[in-house]
């Protein structure tokens, strides 16, 4: 740049030239980024669950203008920074320096140095939380949710949609239910109201002896209407007394079944049994005739909240969830129950049959995709990360050549030049290593409820963040630092 402006180059035109080429390079970048946001795009799509693919997978124009314009905009302030420096350098000077030895070329990484600390502290921070999710998920799946999912399957339909009344509804579900109990291979068939980590709370749940003082006191409950033979079925374990039986009728003394939260929150002396409750829209009480092991009822590793059972006799209603026990593995029943009750009813529709993994699957999809967006972010952010610290290296390397051929001339060996700048690159990644950790153990504290049986600061997630990046950060230091052991001294003192 220099000789360029000593021979009538004017500071504009370098400028420009600078800026021509960060742009071009952004552009290409750019390009580049559109491949890969295309291919990971169908990639997203092709892992994601039938039942959750709304939309056709394409690549949404305001967000692509939205990434073109910080894309521009980090390319021209990056590129016009440089070579605003760049073009303002004192020709006389720039000269008499580059005649000299480069000793103080340290000093013009310096804004590199930290933008790199930076970029592998993120990268360690995204690679620790990443991590920590995927640890958390390989506990999820041994979580009890309160069900037995192993040999279950459930179908939900909708009678009321296709036009049934509450007669045929009650038909329906009956005829359903005897022809599936004879498919061989099933154990137990039963109905709800609610599948497996779909249900939602209601307000206004009113319990004896307890008054509600204002709207907020008033009680939120998951309400299952639930058949004869359910608890068996889904595999809820009863702690006391009795399931439903064929003898609570419509006409017959309402009762229900509340689970242990309640059990404990409203009757902590363990006196749940013969209690009465009124749930939101009826008049009169419900009897308590049993009480049922908490379950999770709308999330994977959800806190304990109330729920209230009621007979599938005293509560019909329109949407109604088939609960299929299998003796063996429930995908070989899933076609032959679908036929059964198409056999019933061929109008009504069958919406997310589901074994008892993909129940799993299902109510954990959210924790997997959150996963493996932070293992491709991290990884991205770890790639720039170490092609910055290459570069750095690279860069430093070439401006103190003279210095490493002069070290080399005294009596230095190679191995001592290369632990210099091996020292000198890993001393930065451990810089951004522990600035990572820091910001890591904030981000953890954060996410902390969404971790199942993982501590924000497992040792595990932390040990294996940091062994990928230091492990990749090394050979990033490794190339530039071998390349300056190489160097010729006799060579290297003539170039200076």
């Amino acid at each position: 740049m220099a000789v360029r402006l000593a021979m009538g180059a004017s500071r504009h035109r370098l400028v420009r030239q600078l800026l021509t080429e960060s742009v071009l390079l952004g552009l290409l970048s750019g390009v580049a980024g559109i491949c890969i946001a295309y291919a990971g795009l169908h990639l997203l799509f092709s892992a994601l669950p039938s039942s959750a693919n709304f939309v056709t997978p394409k690549l949404d124009t305001t967000v692509f203008a939205f990434v073109l314009v910080v894309s521009l905009a980090t390319s021209l302030l990056f590129g016009t920074i440089p070579a605003f420096k760049a073009s303002r350098a004192s020709v006389a000077e720039t000269l008499k320096e580059e005649a000299r030895t480069t000793g103080r070329s340290r000093k013009r990484v310096t804004l590199a140095n930290v933008l790199l600390v930076g970029q592998v502290a993120f990268s360690f921070l995204l690679l620790m939380t990443a991590a920590l999710f995927l640890r958390s998920i390989a506990r999820a799946y041994d979580m009890n949710p309160g069900f037995q999912t192993a040999h279950l399957a459930v179908f939900f339909t909708n009678p009321a949609q296709a036009g049934y009344d509450k007669p045929r509804i009650k038909t329906f579900g009956k005829d359903v239910r005897e022809r599936v109990a004879g498919i061989p291979g099933v154990e137990s068939v039963s109905w709800a109201s609610n599948m497996p980590l779909w249900a939602r709370g209601v307000n206004g749940l009113q319990v004896e002896g307890h008054q509600a003082r204002s709207q907020a006191d008033k009680i939120s409950t998951i309400i299952d209407t639930v058949d004869t033979n359910y608890f068996e079925t889904a595999g809820v374990a009863l702690e006391s007394r009795r399931e439903f039986t064929n003898l609570d009728l419509e006409n017959s003394m309402p009762v229900a079944i509340v689970n242990e939260k309640m059990a404990h929150d409203y009757w902590p002396r363990g006196n749940a049994l013969g209690k009465r409750i009124q749930l939101p829209g009826e008049k009169q009480m419900r009897q308590i005739v049993g009480v049922a092991r908490n379950a999770s009822y709308t999330n994977w590793g959800e806190p304990p909240q109330l729920c209230v059972y009621v007979p599938l006799e005293q509560n019909y209603g329109g949407v109604m969830a088939l609960y299929v026990r299998s003796r063996g593995n429930p995908q070989q029943i899933m076609l032959p129950v679908q036929r059964e009750i198409h056999a019933v009813a061929p109008q009504i529709v069958i919406s997310n049959p589901r074994t008892g993994r993909e129940i799993i699957d299902g109510g954990l999809f959210g924790p997997r995709m959150g996963v493996g967006l932070l293992s491709v972010f991290g990884l991205l952010a770890l790639g720039l990360a170490n092609i910055g610290l290459y570069g750095i290296l690279a860069y430093s390397v070439n401006q103190r050549k003279r210095e490493i051929g002069l070290r080399m001339a005294l009596g230095a060996d190679q191995a001592s030049v290369l632990r210099l700048i091996l020292k000198q690159g890993m001393w930065l990644v451990m810089t951004g290593v522990l600035i990572g950790f820091a910001a890591a153990l904030v981000v953890g504290r954060l996410v902390s409820r969404m971790l199942y049986g993982v501590s924000p600061d497992d040792p595990i997630s932390v040990a294996g963040a940091a062994v990928v990046l230091l492990a990749v950060a090394l050979l990033a230091c490794y190339l530039p630092a071998r390349r300056a052991s190489r160097v010729d001294p006799l060579a290297a003192l003539r170039e200076g």
